[in-house]
Formats: C-alpha cells, sequence, structure tokens
C-alpha cells in the first residue's frame, strides 16, 4: 500500500458511494494523543488502587482486628490517620532532636481529637455496621491500652523533673536536659513501644482510608 504523507483524510467518491481513508499522520497523531492520556491519567493505577484493599487485619498487644472498607470505616479511618501524621504520634522518635514535653503534648491533643471523631459518629450507624464499630472500639483502644500506660507511669514525674532541671541549667538545650533524667533509658523504651504502635496504626488506616496498600 502506498502511503499519502500529505493528506490526513482521503474522500472519494467511488460508483456513486461515499468513501474515507484516514491518513498515516492522522493515525501517529491519535496514537500519540492517546498515549499521553494513558500516561497521564493511569487508569490502571487509579482503578487497581481503589479496589486493592477491601480489609486490613490489625495485630495489636491485646487483640487482633479485621475491619472490612467502605464508606464510613475510609472516612474515619482517613480523618484519624492525617490526625496521627500531623502530629508527632506517628513520626519516627528522633533521640537526637525531638523534644519529650513536645512529644507529649502532641499525644495529649491527638486524645482529644480522636475523642472528638469518635464521639461524632452517629450511634445508629455504629449498630449498624459493624466494622465501623470495631473501628470505633480499636481508635479508643489505642489511646487508653497503647499511650495512657505510658503517660500514667512517665509524664507528670518526667514533666515537673523537667520543668525544674531546665530552670537550673537555663544554657543547655532541652535534648541534653532531658537525657540527663534518670531514667531517661527506660522512659525511652516504654514510649518506642507506644510510638511503634501508633506508626503501624497509622499505616493501617491509610490503607483502609485510601484504598490502596502503602508504599
Amino acid at each position: 500500500m502506498n502511503w499519502d504523507w500529505s493528506q490526513l483524510i482521503d474522500v472519494r467518491v467511488i460508483e456513486g458511494q461515499v468513501g474515507a481513508a484516514i491518513g498515516p499522520l492522522l493515525w501517529i497523531l491519535a496514537l500519540v494523543v492517546l498515549a499521553g492520556w494513558l500516561v497521564w491519567q493511569r487508569p490502571w493505577r487509579l482503578r487497581s488502587g481503589a479496589l486493592r484493599v477491601t480489609e486490613v487485619t490489625l495485630t495489636l498487644p491485646w487483640a487482633t482486628l479485621r475491619i472490612e472498607r467502605n464508606q464510613q470505616t475510609a472516612k474515619l479511618a482517613h480523618e484519624a490517620y492525617v490526625e496521627l501524621i500531623t502530629r508527632k504520634a506517628a513520626l519516627k522518635f528522633d533521640e537526637e532532636n525531638d523534644v519529650l514535653t513536645e512529644i507529649y503534648d502532641s499525644w495529649y491533643e491527638l486524645f482529644g481529637e480522636v475523642r472528638r471523631l469518635t464521639r461524632r459518629i452517629d450511634a445508629d450507624d455504629l449498630a449498624a455496621n459493624p466494622d465501623l464499630r470495631r473501628l470505633h472500639d480499636l481508635l479508643v483502644a489505642v489511646l487508653n491500652e497503647g499511650l495512657r500506660p505510658h503517660l500514667t507511669r512517665w509524664h507528670a514525674r518526667f514533666r515537673l523533673w523537667y520543668t525544674l532541671e531546665a530552670e537550673r541549667r537555663p544554657d543547655t538545650s532541652p535534648q541534653d536536659v532531658q537525657r540527663a533524667y534518670p531514667a531517661y533509658d527506660e522512659l525511652v523504651e516504654s514510649l518506642l513501644v507506644a510510638n511503634q504502635l501508633l506508626i503501624e496504626l497509622a499505616a493501617k488506616l491509610r490503607e483502609l482510608g485510601h484504598g490502596e496498600c502503602a508504599s
């Protein structure tokens, strides 16, 4: 077949019938546009990402829970995930730079926000949706079973000591002051357990909320 590269569409009348043939340049242009659209939209990624996660399993020190993804659980999971990652709660503890009092302030704020999220859920929705109920109970349990034991044991004691010590050593960095705490290593060991719990929870909430596995 001889291609006429100068012609986009060849329209001819043969024996009283109109026929049209698309030239090679128009075919190439159409293929380029299609390829560009596929690269830009990546529809296969959107489709597989939205459907990949339909259920998450969380293994906690006190229970293993399976929660199915639906409109209500995804919404609550996303909101709780945002609260976690926008605070120091779900960020890995950096012993060289993090200040313990700031972490405790962040945890205190997290308590309030998670309580707000769970309190505003309609009771009828909880009764009708067992997965939403499991997610609600999970968030409450992470506060009560995951964070509260550490805070009950360490927060008040450390806060009082730190306040007095920081006043006594005004020219010392907060990180150096806190490392002088007599039970510092034991406190950090306990904090890391709670911190890891929040990190793992945030990853699962992201999967449940966004419908895709964390990369």
